[in-house]
């Protein structure tokens, strides 16, 4: 019960500091070649349940909602990819985190924010020439679809190389730091490490937000992060709520290693990289800055 205690004291801290309003503009993003503005594609998991366990999962409303709030607000339309389409599940623990949170209450009223996540496009609907930027919520969802799902992965990476921006924060960063697809984890592990963390914490690995983003590589095989500016959730953060001791790897250090240079502010913190057209942010009270930071890139 103190760890549930501790992870909902510093969700609230989060959703606090995720709460501050950033600068509206008004849209003026590209054209595309008929001359309608560009859109922001959403990409969505497919995912509703952790591996075998039976455990629900799903994207993580707060990673999609105050995103979701500042895009609109700004002009921007948005339309939505998962890897089956149609209805992408949300991750119902998120939807109790998140019942004092305002934003995340007007989301799910809202006919238009409804109808993004209940009538989402497979990969093969999409032409990325009508999006301006992609975006990535969280959820334990992607780890089994989007990370390993390559057509997404090429949607993602011919909008970005044709001048388009790529928002991701918290866990999102991860998949980018790898130059080839990442070999998952074998399910027990999995399996080993969401009970741990369901039974110690009562929650679905909360940062595990952003393994959605799949490894997108550049056209000359670098991961997209290389010799860039970025942010994740760091080891400190990582150390807070008890789970550095049985992760499987440190992002900050993969990162690292993989040629990103690095930066994290204090724990739990907002803190929002921008390197060029991508985005970063280290921590879910860093949604709406990661979203504002696009809008600006996009103005």
């Amino acid at each position: 019960m103190y760890f549930r205690r501790l992870f909902l004291c510093i969700t609230a801290f989060c959703i606090h500091f995720g709460n501050i309003q950033t600068d509206s503009v008004q849209s003026s993003a590209s054209l595309t070649k008929d001359g309608t503005p560009k859109k922001i594609l959403v990409v969505l998991t497919s995912t509703d349940t952790i591996g075998d366990t039976g455990l629900r999962t799903g994207w993580f409303l707060q990673e999609l909602a105050h995103p979701y709030k500042a895009f609109r607000d700004a002009g921007f339309e948005m339309e939505s990819v998962s890897p089956k389409g149609d209805k992408a599940p949300v991750d119902p623990l998120s939807v109790e985190l998140c019942e004092q949170d305002s934003v995340c209450q007007w989301f799910q009223k809202d006919a238009d924010a409804q109808y993004l996540v209940q009538n989402t496009k497979t990969a093969s609907q999409i032409n990325p020439g009508d999006y301006a930027a992609v975006f990535y919520p969280g959820g334990h969802g992607p780890m089994f679809d989007l990370a390993t799902d390559s057509n997404i992965a090429k949607i993602t990476l011919q909008i970005f190389e044709d001048g388009g921006v790529v928002g991701a924060h918290a866990f999102s960063p991860e998949p980018l730091a790898w130059s080839t697809p990442r070999t998952p984890i074998k399910r027990h592990c999995h399996n080993t490490l969401l009970h741990v963390f369901r039974f110690m914490f009562g929650f679905e690995l909360y940062k595990i937000l952003l393994q959605g983003l799949i490894p997108v590589r550049l056209s000359n095989g670098d991961p997209i992060v290389k010799g860039r500016k970025v942010t994740s959730f760091s080891n400190a953060e990582e150390n807070a709520i008890k789970r550095s001791s049985v992760v499987p790897f440190s992002l900050e250090m993969k990162l690292k290693q993989s040629g990103a240079i690095y930066s994290a502010a204090e724990s739990f913190q907002s803190h929002v990289v921008v390197d060029g057209r991508l985005v970063t942010g280290q921590n879910p009270s860093s949604a709406r800055g990661v979203a504002g930071s696009m809008i600006r890139l996009l103005r």
